[in-house]
């Protein structure tokens, strides 16, 4: 199941940690050719206050999209909570 070519497409429904971490959550989108100077925009990413992640993407062909969702430690937390990450990456379809 990749994502959608054009269109919205939810790639992570929701994602949590405990109480003495924060998630920091990042977006990446590479396209088949590099785009001059960032002009053009091949997709958007919308992050909701529960971790969802939505896509939006405007139809280019070759569409990679990287989530990386990291778990850090508050701080004064970092005795008992450790830093973990996740990583994962679609095609456009």
């Amino acid at each position: 199941a990749g994502v959608k070519q054009a269109g919205m497409t939810t790639v992570v429904r929701s994602a949590e940690t405990l109480k003495a971490g924060t998630l920091r959550i990042r977006v990446r989108f590479t396209g088949q050719t590099p785009s001059a100077f960032g002009e053009v925009q091949y997709a958007r990413a919308f992050i909701s206050k529960n971790g969802r992640v939505r896509v939006r993407t405007y139809g280019y062909p070759s569409l990679k999209v990287t989530v990386r969702i990291r778990a850090v430690p508050k701080p004064g937390k970092t005795t008992r909570y450790k830093a973990t990450s996740w990583q994962r990456s679609w095609k456009t379809a």
